[in-house]
């Protein structure tokens, strides 16, 4: 869990970056702009969450509301592949110590885009950025899922105490 720990991190630092705009980079417009298939990812993910209405988000901010969790029965990677396409990279992953209420994703996938400024620590491709990251448990079934919005970073889990919210 340490590598997802580092990894949110990473992406925070990078969402806080590209938040505060001119003069803290150089501007990078890939991430607001859209494409059929950053679109086609981003309404595939929505369609696989629910809200929780019995509970909502304190503060506030371009962000969710409600806390998201997956609704019942989660994709397998062969779902979501015939849904979005290939993931541009998919790997097994070491073994971890289950978290508490968690299961253990033991395989990743990755769907990237171009993005030639995008610099972040652990996994990545070069002159690439994620869009989603999505994690499997042993059951073949999702149980994890980063979403890179261009305004913030967005976990799902299978429970909506699983959810965070980067913005």
């Amino acid at each position: 869990m340490n590598h997802e720990k580092s990894r949110i991190a990473g992406l925070a630092a990078a969402a806080l970056v590209a938040a505060l705009g001119p003069g803290c980079g150089p501007p990078d417009i890939s991430r607001s702009q859209m494409n059929p298939r950053k679109e086609a990812v981003y309404k595939y993910v929505q369609s696989l969450c629910e809200s929780d209405q019995n509970s909502t988000v304190m503060g506030s901010g371009a962000g969710p509301q409600h806390p998201a969790r997956f609704k019942p029965n989660p994709p397998t990677l062969a779902d979501m592949e015939a849904a979005i396409g290939k993931a541009d990279l998919s790997q097994a992953e070491p073994p971890s110590a289950p978290e508490e209420g968690k299961e253990p994703a033991v395989w990743t996938a990755y769907w990237w885009e171009k993005d030639s400024t995008w610099e972040v620590p652990g996994i990545h491709k070069k002159g690439f950025r994620e869009i989603i990251i999505a994690g499997f448990a042993k059951d073949g079934r999702l149980v994890s899922l980063m979403v890179l919005w261009p305004y913030g970073c967005e976990q799902v889990g299978r429970s909506s105490f699983e959810w965070k919210w980067i913005g």
